[in-house]
């Protein structure tokens, strides 16, 4: 997962820099929350609900991912007759 934010200054929202998903993220829609260990060089899950300073990553709840959209191939053109 590639996913770069930045958080807002004056809200608990965070703005997709570069990556997937959505173009801002509240904490309504994050799902988990992250602490980077640099001595054991990962994360670990930290029990919050807010961003804060200590945050270092999170996850988004699922239904707020972006679909691809796949185009459909079921069209007259491409049907044999």
């Amino acid at each position: 997962m590639n996913f770069i934010s930045e958080p807002m200054k004056v809200s608990d929202t965070a703005i997709k820099i570069s990556g997937q998903g959505p173009s801002k993220c509240s904490e309504s829609i994050m799902k988990l929350m992250f602490k980077y260990d640099s001595g054991a060089k990962n994360f670990s899950q930290i029990p919050t609900n807010h961003l804060g300073a200590t945050i270092d990553g999170f996850s988004i709840q699922d239904q707020f991912w972006q679909k691809l959209k796949i185009p459909y191939s079921g069209a007259a053109s491409h049907r044999n007759n």
